[in-house]
């Protein structure tokens, strides 16, 4: 799509719509997937990190950001719209309300109370205390007369973290003293001090929730969340390991749900390579090339000439028809001896839909079958896109030997007078010439086809054997 149509498209995007979670979000496959909220946001806040690497142009990547800073307000707005109640919006000032804050203190408070306390929406919110850092609000649950309500007593304290200014960074780097710091109070004993809840944070805003002395602490431990990026602070069991979770799931073939923990174990801890292995190459396989090219491109940034992530990254930007980028990322690969058939295999792929088809049928042929020991899925490509070469190249000599005989043939006829015959015979020998260009020309829309189709019809150029291996020299670093 070229650059104007790119731009009218955003401009044409409707942000006014109150939206229903889960939210539907269309893929660059066409598939239509469902999101929580937390899980939506998310998701928008990685194509706005990673939007100038996917988009070259400079226009195009700040409509790109543009489109996912107005859907974030949307969904925040929206969550608060359903799910909210009055006396949040004292979190969003009058400044702040169109970033729609009290949507993510809502989700938040529900995820975090909303068992405990049926009626949520009753809840006293106020300022209490404005600093430079954040803002302290203070929360305070309706009382009730119902012995048969177990719900804890007593107040809370909610926190807000803004990092969207300019000193998003220092604010950032505070929130997470401040977890620590609150940490270690409950750690050792902390008197008559405030407890740590439960704390959530986004790529633009941090969130705590404290309790006083007087809630019932038991009853507050026994909160469950399911939110992938809340992190609680309860004397619960540790969380399981979000990277041994995914590579328990690749092994049962729950792709979807390993593709999930993967995301949110380089979300949660950046430097985990394994992480964004698993994540493009998962994604690669469920045709969620989104989030397959998000995954490279960051593990990319942390980990710069790691020869798989560079490989993984190159096929992001062949399955998105990007050739230069997809190059220049090969070009960037190292010594890598277990992925030199796999390098070879996509350069070759490379160069046969941008550039000259002989030439990239010849680097193919000279690949060595033997190489692909582990990845035999691979091997089958080869030998499929060989044997659709040789059967094109069959149809291109004999569209050629055609038009040669019926161009010569109708040659000879107007010359000895048979006009009819020779016009004939001109017109079959052009026809076999035009054949023969198109027969190039549909074998190359074939293959992109099996590049970038659905996932069903796509060729597949990655295995979980790279993810294996990639887990082995993890275990080595």
């Amino acid at each position: 799509m070229d650059k104007s149509r790119k731009l009218r498209r955003y401009r044409r995007k409707d942000y006014t719509q109150v939206v229903e979670f889960p939210v539907e979000i269309i893929g660059r496959d066409g598939v239509v997937r469902r999101y929580p909220f937390e899980e939506a946001v998310r998701l928008y806040q990685r194509r706005y990190a990673s939007a100038d690497v996917r988009y070259p142009e400079p226009d195009v990547a700040r409509a790109e950001r543009g489109h996912c800073q107005r859907r974030i307000e949307q969904l925040r707005q929206s969550y608060f719209a359903r799910f909210g109640w009055p006396s949040v919006e004292v979190v969003d000032g009058p400044q702040d309300a169109a970033t729609g804050m009290a949507g993510e203190a809502a989700a938040f408070l529900r995820r975090c109370l909303g068992d405990h306390y049926p009626e949520l929406h009753r809840f006293v919110i106020s300022l209490l205390e404005k600093r430079d850092d954040h803002q302290v609000f203070f929360v305070v649950p309706p009382t009730t007369d119902d012995a048969e309500v177990d719900a804890p007593m007593g107040h809370f304290l909610l926190y807000t973290y803004r990092f969207t200014d300019a000193e998003g960074e220092r604010r950032r780097d505070a929130f997470f003293e401040f977890i620590k710091v609150l940490d270690g109070l409950r750690a050792n004993g902390g008197g008559d001090l405030e407890v740590l809840i439960a704390f959530h944070h986004t790529s633009d805003c941090g969130l705590a929730l404290t309790a006083s002395r007087d809630v019932s602490i038991e009853a507050v431990g026994e909160i469950q969340v399911d939110d992938l990026e809340l992190s609680w602070t309860n004397e619960e069991p540790e969380q399981p390991d979000r990277l041994e979770e995914a590579l328990v799931l690749v092994r049962r073939g729950l792709f979807e749900e390993a593709l999930d923990r993967f995301v949110s174990a380089y979300t949660e801890q950046h430097y985990q390579r394994v992480a964004y292995l698993g994540a493009t190459v998962i994604g690669d396989l469920l045709g969620r090339d989104e989030e397959a090219t998000t995954a490279a491109i960051m593990g990319t940034r942390y980990f710069p000439g790691d020869p798989a992530l560079q490989y993984h990254l190159a096929l992001n930007h062949l399955r998105l028809a990007d050739h230069k980028a997809a190059t220049l990322a090969l070009q960037g690969i190292g010594r890598w001896p277990q992925g030199e058939a796999c390098v070879a295999l996509l350069a070759s792929l490379i160069e046969m839909e941008s550039g000259d088809i002989n030439l990239g049928a010849q680097r193919m042929r000279e690949i060595d079958p033997a190489m692909f020991r582990t990845d035999t899925h691979l091997k089958r490509a080869r030998k499929w896109l060989l044997a659709n070469l040789s059967a094109m190249r069959i149809l291109r000599l004999t569209a050629l030997g055609g038009s040669v005989l019926s161009l010569g043939y109708g040659l000879l006829a107007w010359l000895s007078g048979l006009t009819a015959v020779g016009i004939s015979g001109l017109g079959l020998g052009l026809l076999c010439l035009v054949m023969r260009t198109g027969v190039r020309r549909a074998w190359k829309r074939q293959l992109s086809v099996h590049l970038r189709g659905s996932v069903g019809r796509r060729m597949n150029l990655t295995s979980t054997s790279v993810l294996s291996r990639g887990a082995d020299d993890a275990a080595t670093q």
